[in-house]
């Protein structure tokens, strides 16, 4: 119960629209409320969303990238070996490791600077987990 308690405030600070933990700092939807941008207006397909937890630091949803390049180039400014990349075109567009690989494997060193500069919050850092 105790747990419970000290989660509420965690889960109330969420966003509403997608779930996320960067109700704060989500330059994304902070540019929504300004231009009053309704989501459901347009139709058509919308991506899933889907996570990606494969990473010990950070999560990466997919379905919340707008596919910026900020995180391809914290990447690259950090040194990654490997790093992520644009895999498709058009609407099947996403971002991946390189040569698919887990964003464990091709995120070592830019984890974190992903996570700051990405402006949706499609990559987060995890939270530390008290016993």
């Amino acid at each position: 119960m105790a747990k419970a308690a000290e989660q509420a405030p965690l889960e109330a600070a969420r966003c509403l629209g997608c779930a996320c933990e960067s109700l704060h700092d989500c330059k994304l939807r902070a540019y929504a409320v300004r231009y009053n941008v309704n989501a459901h207006r347009y139709r058509g397909d919308r991506r899933a969303m889907e996570f990606d937890r494969s990473h010990p630091e950070i999560d990466y949803q997919p379905g919340k990238c707008i596919l910026c390049g900020l995180c391809i180039d914290a990447a690259q400014q950090a040194g990654e070996e490997r790093g992520v990349a644009f895999v498709g075109r058009g609407f099947a567009t996403r971002l991946a490791g390189a040569f698919d690989d887990s964003m464990a494997d091709s995120l070592r060193r830019a984890a974190h600077e992903c996570a700051e500069v990405c402006p949706a919050g499609a990559f987060t850092r995890k939270r530390i987990k008290t016993p």
